[in-house]
């Protein structure tokens, strides 16, 4: 009962054979004995991951005629499983979360296998699922729907792990009764989702995309002390999306790249078949996908991620990072690392610690691990009291013979670096054209993901200004999304600025440390041969 069966799966052509034999045996073995199966339904409520991996079954329509099973055995993915904690936990503590998704990603079926999971695994459990249209929860026969999920999901449950549920009897239209356990599914729809119940969990699926969202949360207020919100994204004027920026509930994102059947061949048959504007918002779960002025588009950054394994990038070179430090609470601590032109690491933690000696520290914790030469970090805002710590532990290291790290601020509101030089690709100087530091480095960042693009796909390109983000990085998918949040804005005077945060979206902290460790002053990537310019930088 472990993730075995995911990892001994090819996904692409998965076969199913040994596993299905498992079940036959462990299914012969329990049969006869009580006692076991008593046993293992107390172990599985502390791990619902493995009751969905053992008996679970899933069924997808567009494998009839193809050779492939159509009614296959569930075997969670390790993000699948990533998510079932999630849920858990945050069921038990009894908190609201929201989690974003790309399309196609099994999230409708992994959200009722877990609402069906708890009802045969506890007693007096009351699930509420809800959306804005009928034909997302029950019609009919329909397996495609919520409730024809759950239904096909009971019925090859062993009989003894279905909680007493009879569907000729207790699954009709929105409804499912466990007896044994007393147990309960009650589907909703429409803008009064939930009112006047009472559930232990509520599942709202396709949240961003019901009509009237405000109306819904005043429906649920009272309903359930754990709401999970499931959609895939849908701009930024809405509740869904105010609550995922929000920093206030719990978050998750299920992206495609976190998918094992899907890679950069998948993608690109997707840019093929639909506009980049689908493609940001249902597949790379981007909020402003339909915002003009975006810096860096979408699909600029998936050309970028391992495009060392594509191009002639090379993994070497200096390796040194940046850090951007939290200015509020919601935000996050971000610390991006690269060896030359590869992006090798994006970590971040929580911005509500106050202590900037603790961050510093952390930072060069990192560096030690990852054998960096140092970091930039924010000189505005949240790092401007790093310096002080830098002192003192650099005065540490020194008496212990630690190697020094060169640590080195940046301004982002600084001014613009060689003014009198033209922007590239303009007859405009730089200090005509960006307000500030930050702008040039945006539209320095830009450029680069946007010549990898092209190179990836066979255009002309300048391959010093090549980039790869390798996807072995723990924070990839979030700091893929970041990366095309900021927006072109322009100042009265005509010149450039950078949007961050548009509509009250979250700061994107890692993307900020991205852009700071690519700023224009590292010229073609020999950033620990540059002596730095302290008159600018202030």
């Amino acid at each position: 009962m472990s993730a075995a069966s995911a990892r001994e799966l090819g996904w692409q052509e998965p076969d199913y054979r040994a596993i299905i034999h498992r079940r036959v045996l462990r299914l012969r073995s329990l049969a006869e004995n009580p006692d076991a199966q008593h046993a293992l339904r107390v172990y599985y409520r502390t791990h619902i991951a493995d009751f969905i991996e053992d008996w679970g079954v899933t069924f997808d329509t567009r494998n009839v005629g193809t050779g492939k099973p159509s009614l296959m055995p569930f075997i969670p993915w390790p993000k699948q499983r990533e998510w079932i904690e999630f849920a858990y936990h945050n069921w038990v503590a009894k908190r609201d979360s929201v989690t974003v998704k790309s399309r196609d990603v099994g999230i409708s079926w992994l959200s009722v296998a877990f609402a069906v999971a708890l009802c045969v695994l506890y007693d007096g459990v009351d699930v509420g699922i809800g959306s804005q249209q009928q034909d997302k929860v029950d019609l009919g026969g329909d397996p495609s729907t919520l409730f024809g999920k759950a239904r096909l999901f009971v019925r090859y449950l062993p009989w003894f792990f279905r909680g007493g549920c009879d569907l000729s009897k207790d699954a009709p239209y929105m409804r499912m009764l466990f007896r044994d356990t007393k147990s309960t599914i009650i589907g909703d729809i429409g803008d009064n989702i939930g009112r006047g119940a009472r559930k232990s969990i509520f599942i709202v699926d396709e949240a961003a995309h019901l009509e009237h969202p405000k109306i819904v949360d005043a429906s649920l207020s009272a309903t359930t002390p754990c709401r999970m919100d499931v959609s895939s994204v849908n701009g930024m004027s809405n509740s869904f999306a105010e609550k995922y920026h929000s920093g206030n509930v719990p978050t998750f994102l299920f992206h495609w790249r976190d998918d094992p059947r899907k890679d950069d061949a998948w993608y690109a048959d997707l840019q093929r078949r639909y506009d980049p504007v689908t493609i940001a918002q249902e597949f790379d779960c981007n909020f402003l996908a339909s915002v003009e002025g975006i810096i860096i588009p979408p699909a600029w950054v998936q050309a970028a991620v391992d495009a060392h394994l594509k191009l002639p990038i090379k993994r070497e070179g200096v390796k040194f990072a940046a850090l951007d430090i939290a200015d509020l609470g919601r935000d996050v601590n971000a610390f991006c690392a690269r060896h030359g032109n590869v992006i090798t690491h994006c970590v971040a933690w929580s911005g509500a610690e106050k202590d900037i000696r603790d961050t510093t520290e952390r930072a060069y914790r990192l560096c030690d691990d990852w054998d960096l030469g140092g970091f930039y970090y924010d000189a505005d805002g949240g790092g401007a009291h790093l310096r002080s710590h830098q002192a003192m532990i650099d005065e540490r290291r020194a008496k212990t013979r630690m190697r020094k790290l060169r640590v080195q601020p940046f301004r982002a509101s600084g001014s613009v670096f060689k003014p009198e030089a033209k922007a590239a690709g303009t007859s405009v100087k730089n200090k005509d054209r960006f307000q500030n530091l930050k702008a040039q480095a945006w539209d320095s960042l830009a450029r680069r993901f946007q010549h990898t693009w092209y190179a990836v796909n066979g255009k002309p390109h300048d391959p010093e200004l090549l980039i790869s983000i390798s996807s072995e990085m723990n924070e990839l998918n979030q700091l893929c999304i970041e990366l095309s949040q900021p927006q072109w804005k322009t100042m009265t005077t005509g010149k450039l600025v950078v949007d961050k945060v548009p509509d009250g979206s979250r700061s994107p902290d890692r993307a900020d440390a991205l852009m700071m460790l690519l700023h224009p002053c590292n010229g073609p990537l020999n950033v620990a041969e540059i002596v730095f310019d302290e008159e600018w930088m202030n």
